[in-house]
């Protein structure tokens, strides 16, 4: 999708229950990481085409919705390889979908924050003909698991995830990620389940204004950036590729990748910069000659807002760089004519409390706990919360049957994180064997 050439891959591993597994590719600009093969007996269902590159873009304009024509029984995500669950039931073939019917889909019902990660791909899609929509999911064990609400008007919502039921799921479970409020009264009616797993904050940019000690930090970032020879700049795509700040980004983003010990979250936290570039906006921050920190923003196109989506820093950078960032990004965006921007999920923020199911919440910060050795959820909460939000949305993950069972949830992570439940346990050894290697040899 990079219209420089492709980009490297990364190979990484879903688990698929506890025998059957996925190999899922997805692009990450600047890095090769490849685990050892594991599933040689398993035949691919399909191969992808490799024609020649897409055209650019059209204009943000509202086009036509694809018809029910656009649709066949293939393979969309190449490098996929399915296998069938033990039981014997046989998973249906996705749609077919191609990148410009995708963004058709999300300039017209484009809502959730996260919406814009689907245009990378790395899932499967289920297009429903009437009412028009789509849906982003992938298959783990006896769970489909889809990334945010359906692409669809929110009030035709309910038949389109009915049809994914009957087309796709076939009486399997149903788990939605990072589902927004106004589509979780809808689900309940459907039977669905809900668990708020945090908050999205907003911005009104036309007001914000940071005031008392959290203004006085946000103001001051700048001014320390300065003093250290720091710079900030934009770089519009738009204008014209500029290949030495793109291998700048490139840079930067692999020291930021190397130093951190979080892992990609499927639908949440997929840095891919360099994709679409078209779409997005750069605000890059200069030291030396060098590009020290960066973030890019990605629309919400329904929403008519922007999300600051990847916020990338150098282990060794000043203090002060992103947040200088950020608001210089807000403030491009407000003389553009934008309203309303959002710093994306903060998990496990203003969680509402749940009288009927205390058992929920608990599992829920049980689950965070475990994943606590690769992301910050305190310090992620603690540096959004500093830029005093307008408001706050809950963000929620929805569930059918209404049961938090553990095959859900080992499902659901198996989805989500590289490598499965197996991957979250070998990142707890791989974090804390050193550690307790230097205990007892002392």
């Amino acid at each position: 999708m990079n219209k420089e050439g492709p980009s490297p891959i990364m190979t990484r591993w879903c688990g698929q229950g506890t025998r059957n597994w996925r190999r899922d590719t997805i692009r990450w600009p600047g890095a090769l990481l490849a685990m050892r093969e594991r599933d040689q007996a398993v035949p691919p269902l399909g191969q992808a085409s490799t024609g020649p590159a897409a055209s650019p873009l059209p204009p943000l304009a509202k086009p036509s919705l694809p018809t029910a024509a656009c649709r066949a029984p293939a393979v969309s995500a190449p490098g996929i390889r399915e296998q069938a669950p033990a039981s014997g039931w046989r998973a249906p073939a996705p749609h077919v979908v191609s990148r410009e019917e995708v963004f058709a889909f999300l300039r017209r019902f484009g809502r959730n924050t996260q919406s814009f990660v689907l245009a990378y791909g790395g899932c499967d899609w289920f297009q429903s003909a009437d009412p028009p929509g789509l849906v982003a999911y992938v298959r783990s064990g006896h769970t489909c698991v889809v990334g945010g609400d359906p692409l669809c008007d929110p009030e035709d919502a309910p038949a389109v995830l009915q049809a994914f039921a009957r087309s796709i799921a076939r009486g399997r479970r149903i788990a939605i990620v990072l589902a927004s409020s106004w589509t979780v009264p809808q689900l309940n009616l459907l039977g669905y389940g809900a668990i708020a797993v945090g908050s999205d904050p907003f911005f009104d940019l036309e007001a914000w204004r940071p005031r008392g000690e959290r203004g006085q930090r946000i103001r001051s970032a700048p001014n320390r950036a300065r003093r250290r020879g720091v710079t900030v700049s934009s770089y519009q795509p738009t204008k014209g590729r500029d290949p030495r700040a793109e291998a700048e980004l490139q840079a930067c983003l692999r020291a930021w990748l190397t130093a951190r010990p979080g892992l990609m979250v499927r639908f949440f936290s997929a840095v891919q910069p360099l994709e679409w570039p078209e779409e997005k906006r750069y605000f890059c921050a200069w030291q030396g000659g060098h590009m020290v920190a960066f973030v890019v923003c990605s629309p919400i196109y329904a929403r008519h807002s922007w999300l600051i989506a990847d916020i990338v820093r150098r282990p060794d950078t000043v203090h002060g760089a992103t947040e200088w960032l950020i608001t210089t990004a807000f403030e491009s965006l407000r003389r553009e004519g934008v309203k309303v921007a959002t710093l994306g999920l903060s998990p496990l923020q203003n969680l509402p409390a749940d009288s009927q199911h205390p058992l929920r919440v608990q599992t829920l910060r049980a689950v965070a706990a475990t994943l606590r050795p690769f992301y910050n959820f305190r310090g992620m909460r603690q540096y959004k919360r500093k830029f005093a939000p307008s408001w706050w949305e809950p963000v929620y993950v929805a569930f059918r049957p209404d049961r938090l069972s553990p095959g859900l949830i080992f499902d659901i992570v198996n989805a989500l994180m590289p490598g499965g439940v197996l991957g979250v346990a070998w990142g707890w050894v791989s974090r804390y064997l050193p550690f307790l290697q230097r205990r007892t040899a002392g």
